[in-house]
């Protein structure tokens, strides 16, 4: 590895941090492996991650900025049911 590389190592960016590179690519530069706050790893290039388009694995999709569970499709309205 590069000592530039040697660097990245450890950084974190969302809830994502950067573990090793793994290969060149030429579209992306270089994949890196990187450790998710949940646990599951995954490699990514490294450029996107840093622009922020990469945030987590994708276990961190189903919720909002305050870190509940989204609920699509479901109301939280009480329901009353009239007597005649």
């Amino acid at each position: 590895m590069k000592p530039k590389q040697l660097a990245c190592v450890g950084r974190q960016f969302g809830y994502l941090t950067a573990v090793r590179a793994v290969e060149r690519k030429d579209e992306h530069g270089w994949i890196w492996e990187f450790r998710c706050s949940c646990g599951n790893t995954l490699l990514y290039p490294y450029q996107r991650v840093c622009k922020g388009s990469k945030k987590s694995c994708g276990c961190r999709t189903n919720m909002n900025k305050f870190g509940r569970k989204k609920l699509r499709g479901s109301f939280h309205h009480a329901v009353t049911i009239g007597v005649p």
